[in-house]
């Protein structure tokens, strides 16, 4: 019975598999550079600063740049990100066993001027991965977004291709 229940599990979890990406990054390249990091940090916290409405427009080459540069030391290596109408698209390699390509697709919201991350889509290896990991990545996000107690009630977040633009205010 152990086995079968095993077996069960396994196949569902499998069954929404999709050999077909849902869609490609962006042609176009994005730059990384420590100024571009740098400036979005400057940016952040000059508007975090003050208290009052803020409207913050992100550039794809400032969000990917700081993304890149600071990851950190741990499995994902080569991270890219573009910003899209969607939201932002990322690619990496997940460094385990032989290494796994990863896609995937976030936005942020906001819920009652908290901003909230949404994975719409994550693939490993090309496949769509289970909903139930997706599930668990996207709370991941948000536990880490809470744990950042950022002092802002956002009301917007616009999605543009190559930027994006928090509209919110500083209690």
């Amino acid at each position: 019975m152990g086995w079968a229940l095993l077996t069960l599990v396994m196949l569902l979890s499998c069954a929404r598999r999709s050999s077909v990406i849902p869609s490609a990054p962006p042609a176009r390249a994005v730059i990384i550079s420590a100024e571009a990091a740098q400036r979005l940090s400057d940016r952040c916290a000059a508007a975090l600063a003050q208290s009052g409405p803020f409207q913050l427009t992100i550039a794809e080459e400032e969000l990917a740049s700081y993304l890149a540069l600071n990851a950190g030391e741990g499995p994902l290596r080569g991270v890219a990100l573009w910003l899209t109408h969607e939201g932002a698209y990322l690619s990496a390699r997940l460094e385990l066993g032989r290494g796994y390509p990863l896609a995937a697709l976030v936005t942020l919201t906001s819920d009652r001027g908290q901003p909230r991350m949404r994975l719409l889509w994550l693939t490993v290896a090309g496949h769509s991965a289970p909903r139930w990991i997706q599930a668990s990545l996207e709370q991941a996000l948000n536990d880490a977004l809470a744990d950042a107690r950022l002092p802002l009630h956002l009301e917007e977040a616009i999605w543009d291709e190559g930027s994006l633009t928090l509209i919110g205010a500083v209690p």
